[in-house]
């Protein structure tokens, strides 16, 4: 069912992950999850990050969540909870946090342009780096990793996938 992830050089798996990316996508498919019951997130990623004792970084990535489900201008891979693959969207928010932590902003900028367009992404810096910073401070630091990331480019979507996929609720 995911042979696509074994090809890949780096981790294709969120138990490859070192603990600090597990966080990202751990609170990023929580997230999801909630928005696609639509429930409130901010009480499950609130218990989340006390859990990992990075309770600062809770509204910073609910912001980024937000922004992102509010103003993205393609549907943004998020998988289930429980899938033991990684989307490339995936992948690249936990770039993003990787550049924003040690402050290159404008990779950190170009990983967020994939979804979202420039005002939104002008707008979601902050929160990207209010939760790297979070992160940072409690000595949860993401490391460069060599996925393929690049600018975003992918198949197009048959016509059948396009015309069925709500355009109401672009996370998915």
């Amino acid at each position: 069912m995911y042979e696509h992830c074994r090809s890949r050089v780096a981790p294709a798996e969120p138990k490859e992950l070192y603990p600090s990316e597990q966080i990202v996508l751990g609170a990023t498919r929580l997230w999801v999850a909630r928005h696609r019951r639509g429930t409130q997130p901010e009480p499950v990623l609130n218990r989340f990050f006390a859990f990992w004792d990075a309770e600062a970084a809770a509204i910073s990535h609910h912001t980024l969540m937000r922004h992102s489900a509010l103003a993205a201008n393609r549907a943004i891979a998020i998988h289930d909870v429980e899938c033991s693959c990684l989307s490339k969207d995936e992948e690249r928010l936990a770039h993003a946090v990787a550049y924003a932590q040690r402050r290159w902003t404008k990779e950190a900028a170009r990983m967020l342009e994939v979804w979202l367009p420039p005002a939104a992404v002008r707008l979601t810096l902050p929160a990207l780096s209010g939760l790297a910073q979070a992160l940072a401070e409690r000595s949860y630091c993401l490391p460069m990793r060599a996925w393929d990331v690049g600018d975003g480019e992918r198949e197009a979507d048959p016509w059948w996938q396009t015309a069925a996929m709500p355009t109401s609720v672009l996370v998915h």
